[in-house]
């Protein structure tokens, strides 16, 4: 959750130039997270371990259980779908997918 943090803060800060409270602002980021119904978020991931490492993400929220993320590129490139029931990941470099019951946490 800290990137959708930072993104909100991206958004609701003030202009450039103007003094910030870093109190009003968290709580403002607050509030308007809950009263988001979805989120989407989009990140990259950057490795100084080895070549290849870097990836991008998107992370796609309908609702609490209603969920997708997919990461492409970097190690473990993946996609996992969540239909509030189900969950399916596929990982294209072994062209295979499982699909499960969603676990509820």
């Amino acid at each position: 959750m800290p990137v959708a943090v930072v993104l909100l803060v991206a958004g609701a800060g003030p202009a450039l130039g103007q003094a910030v409270d870093p109190a009003a602002l968290l709580a403002d980021v607050a509030q308007t997270a809950q009263n988001i119904k979805a989120w989407r978020i989009q990140g990259r991931i950057e490795g100084s371990d080895f070549a290849g490492s870097d990836a991008t993400f998107t992370l796609i929220q309908r609702s609490a259980r209603e969920v997708r993320f997919e990461q492409k590129g970097g190690v473990q490139p993946a996609m996992i779908v969540c239909d509030g029931q189900n969950k399916w990941t596929y990982s294209p470099p072994l062209n295979r997918y499982t699909e499960g019951a969603q676990r509820r946490i």
